[in-house]
């Protein structure tokens, strides 16, 4: 399973919760689901961290250490995405609804960079690949082998 971190600035848990409740239909929360093409087949796995655990780990104090953008108010959702499915397009339709009124940055599993939506939806590249990149990322680690 691939996953990314999403850091939503300037929203309330509870803001936060009613927009997925809205965004996923509230089949369930936490995690919340977007299902394959409206079947019953979760591709994206949603949580919010309610008792702020993953802002108290080491990995995520580091990452937020290493990015002056981020600002002292956020919120961190991580998103799952199935490995049955490329879940690339799912991914970034729910981060356009996300964001739709809000600010705040994305990373994913392939480098540290705090992704902008704009970053996202516009593709640019970071270490010559696009976000969430997961099929590039995969070709370059085999050429080097």
């Amino acid at each position: 399973m691939r996953s990314v971190t999403i850091f939503v600035e300037n929203k309330s848990k509870i803001e936060i919760i009613k927009q997925l409740d809205i965004i996923t239909k509230y089949k369930q929360s936490n995690p919340w689901c977007i299902f394959f093409q409206n079947s019953n087949d979760p591709v994206l796995y949603i949580n919010i961290d309610y008792d702020n655990s993953l802002r108290n780990s080491l990995e995520i104090t580091e990452l937020i250490e290493n990015n002056s953008k981020l600002s002292n108010v956020y919120e961190i959702i991580t998103v799952d995405i199935s490995g049955r499915y490329k879940g690339y397009e799912e991914l970034i339709e729910f981060l356009k609804e996300l964001f739709e009124d809000t600010s705040g940055y994305v990373v994913d599993d392939y480098t540290d960079h705090f992704w902008n939506i704009k970053e996202i939806i516009e593709n640019r590249k970071i270490y010559n690949h696009g976000f969430f990149d997961t099929n590039g990322w995969y070709e370059e680690e085999q050429r080097n082998i």
